[in-house]
């Protein structure tokens, strides 16, 4: 329907149209209407998923929602499709558009150094800005991509990647990126490599993470029983959860309180001696990604050790992994770990 065709139904007095990209209209008024559990939202919801630079009010959208996508994603109840980011970003997406196309809205012009994509209708709009190459990545597929698979990858600084539908794959690259796959099977691709700290929201469960070209999920065990970190077999992935415990509420990574009964996860990989953390999970419940936090301990993977030669004082002290130490035959100090540890020492007085 032309914007014609619904400024005529509305002289008839059927429903009200809105401009979203007028010189009046706010955008930030925008994605907090769409963000609302009422007609109002529902309304500026289907604008949003619709890619409408209007909305009809007084129009029955709940006929068109028998499928639950025009929902808000519930974090408590897992029911829902449309997140606040997807919602936010798509906004500023569609307003970007409308000033490209020629539009009013001040904020759309103001957008700098983003570039959105929009795989499904293969859409790109650029607004880097010249000679400076610091862009961030707004990047959409599409319920249109149900039956396939869809690869979405990030630049190098903070990208928000989007699967939609879909058994998605989502790399955000070096930067701190958000990644949201969806409905479907998706696959978070994280590197030990990568400079940032990923957040990453998977609104089914449905999905697993990829560290540096190998899937950690499986079961994690704690180390002793009041731990809230849990340990990969081999010792090299951790998870933490937050707060404390595995049935409180959890917290974000600036604090903001999630929805009780689900968790944030944090994502460690070993590297050398020190622990780096790749990701951030939201909203985890269950098993959700694969990831079997047990209440059984375990060991990690036995670290070995050979101490000095014959000319060395060495001085070592485990922590959190068993440990097998060989030391050499000068005098010696060895503090063991909490875990059944393997010791050979020398001939001297150790």
């Amino acid at each position: 329907m032309s914007m014609q065709m619904l400024t005529d139904e509305r002289t008839q007095g059927k429903f009200d149209v809105f401009n979203l990209n007028s010189q009046g209209s706010d955008l930030e008024g925008t994605i907090s209407t769409a963000m609302t559990d009422s007609d109002k939202g529902l309304a500026y919801r289907y604008a949003i998923l619709r890619g409408n630079p209007f909305v009809i009010l007084g129009a029955d959208y709940h006929a068109l929602n028998d499928g639950g996508q025009l929902d808000l994603y519930d974090a408590a109840t897992g029911q829902g499709t449309l997140t606040q980011g997807w919602l936010k970003d798509r906004a500023r997406f569609l307003a970007a558009q409308s000033s490209r196309n020629g539009g009013t809205n001040d904020a759309a012009r103001r957008e700098r150094d983003v570039v959105f994509v929009d795989l499904p209708s293969n859409e790109e709009i650029n607004t880097r800005v010249p000679g400076i190459d610091t862009a961030r990545y707004v990047i959409f597929g599409g319920e249109e991509n149900n039956q396939g698979a869809s690869t979405l990858k990030g630049g190098d600084f903070e990208d928000h990647l989007y699967g939609e539908g879909g058994a998605d794959t989502l790399q955000g690259g070096s930067g701190s990126d958000h990644l949201e796959g969806g409905q479907g099977h998706d696959t978070y691709v994280l590197s030990s490599q990568d400079s940032g700290v990923d957040t990453i929201v998977d609104v089914d469960g449905d999905g697993h993470l990829e560290v540096d070209g190998s899937a950690i999920s499986g079961v994690y065990k704690r180390h002793h029983s009041q731990s809230t970190s849990y340990y990969s077999a081999d010792g090299r992935t951790r998870i933490d959860v937050s707060p404390s415990g595995v049935h409180t509420q959890s917290q974000g990574p600036g604090g903001q309180a999630g929805a009780a009964g689900r968790h944030t996860l944090g994502v460690y990989r070993l590297d050398g001696t020190q622990w780096r953390q790749l990701a951030h999970v939201l909203d985890w419940k269950g098993q959700g990604l694969g990831l079997q936090l047990s209440d059984e301990l375990g060991e990690p993977e036995r670290h070995v050790v050979t101490l000095g030669g014959d000319r060395y004082y060495d001085t070592f002290e485990a922590a959190d992994r068993p440990v097998q130490i060989s030391t050499g035959d000068k005098r010696d100090y060895v503090n063991g770990s909490a875990f059944s540890d393997h010791i050979s020492l020398g001939e001297s007085h150790d």
